[in-house]
């Protein structure tokens, strides 16, 4: 039995970043980290744009009196030559013909009888046209190796016309749920069973990280079925997450499946509540976590524990849930020898956080309601109301 800070490091220890690259459509990149820079094939803009709802001229004369003769919409080309004392009305996005070096706003001109008057001193007036690739010359770095892309990135890249870039696959997960007691969603209720929650808890959390469910299994509490199930997991998978059966229980057969499978074992039940039990271990290049089956435990292994494994394959910046230390509410007491999590709720000010009602493992309710994670390490029996404390925030859904 290991502290939690221990089992931490040895986490991050025994994981890889992933470093396969796959050709993903640009529409659904969003997450995706950039495994090559990209370079822009065109200008952008591709043209002398417009920036305004407006009237475009030769202003060579510094006249203030001119003729409409043309309008020109985005989409549109006007191919009418200007002469002086002659104008277009021009619309934002819209190409500026060459023979055009001013725009004056809509709201700066008087409109009369197919001409205009301009109303405003144009003397140090704004150039509203847009340059030829003043976003991006042509075959320049338009962005970079290693950036995550997200929706503004994801306009970019259509905005210069790419389809299809290069990014670093992300994870692929296996959730196997194990316990004679589980019956599906949807199975008609018998008595002594209990509906199957952590593997969908551990999908969605998963699905919100970014990693791809491979598959969700479940198994009974048999050795045979079991390791037949847990070998059909790992097939393909870089993470295979094994919910119950992971303690010293006569039915608790997953630790015997890992070591007749050849799993590699990291480390196996931490001093902490909840999730003592949690196991982690290696087989070949997959990742393994037995995670306990109590449903609040699952959760809290998972946030504290899987999701700082997922972040680290997918090259993230931040590994382990932000932390803030804010004043606790209500006193705590545990067990000295043990660190603890504690499912909890900061206030919308963030002026203190509460420790919820319903800590046992089994009790998913208050994990419902939570937005953090207290942490009070071993070596602590009690903390006063009004103390500072470590809280983990979680993810926000």
């Amino acid at each position: 039995m290991i502290e939690i800070e221990k089992a931490k490091n040895l986490l991050l220890q025994n994981i890889k970043a992933i470093d396969e690259m796959i050709e993903i459509s640009v529409a659904d990149a969003c997450g995706y980290m950039l495994a090559e820079d990209i370079f822009s094939p065109y200008d952008l803009p591709h043209f002398r744009q417009s920036s305004v709802d407006g009237y475009g001229f030769k202003n060579a004369n510094h006249q203030n009196t001119f003729e409409i003769i043309d309008t020109i919409k985005a989409g549109e080309i006007s191919k009418t030559p200007l002469q002086e004392n002659e104008c277009v009305r021009i619309f934002t996005g819209a190409m500026v013909p060459e023979s055009v070096d001013t725009i004056v706003m809509q709201e700066h001109v008087e409109k009369i009888d197919g001409q205009i008057k301009i109303s405003k001193e144009l003397s140090g007036y704004p150039n509203f046209i847009r340059k030829k690739g003043s976003q991006i010359g042509s075959g320049n770095r338009a962005l970079g190796k290693g950036l995550r892309i997200n929706p503004g990135s994801i306009g970019f890249l259509h905005a210069m016309g790419i389809k299809d870039i290069s990014v670093f696959r992300k994870p692929k997960v296996t959730i196997l749920t194990c316990g004679d007691e589980l019956l599906s969603i949807g199975e008609t209720y018998q008595e002594g069973k209990v509906y199957e929650s952590n593997a969908y808890a551990l999908k969605a959390a998963v699905e919100k990280e970014g990693a791809h469910i491979l598959h969700l299994a479940s198994a009974k509490d048999q050795l045979p079925e079991l390791t037949a199930t847990f070998l059909q997991q790992l097939e393909n998978a870089d993470v295979v997450l094994v919910s119950g059966g992971i303690s010293v229980g006569d039915y608790d057969f997953v630790a015997e499946v890992f070591e007749h499978t050849g799993v590699e074992k990291i480390f196996h039940n931490i001093l902490q509540k909840p999730g003592k039990p949690l196991f982690f271990g290696k087989k070949n290049n997959t990742s393994i976590f037995g995670l306990p089956g109590n449903p609040a435990s699952t959760l809290c292994c998972f946030y504290e524990y899987v999701l700082p494994a997922l972040r680290m394959m997918m090259q993230k910046d931040t590994l382990f849930l932000p932390i803030k230390n804010l004043p606790i509410s209500h006193s705590v007491s545990k067990k000295k020898e043990l660190g603890v999590f504690l499912k909890a709720y900061i206030n919308q000010t963030q002026s203190e956080v509460q420790s919820l009602e319903g800590q046992d493992s089994f009790i998913l309710r208050s994990f419902a309601s939570a937005n953090a994670l207290i942490y009070v390490p071993s070596g602590i029996e009690k903390v006063e109301a009004g103390t500072q404390v470590e809280v983990h925030l979680l993810p926000e859904y």
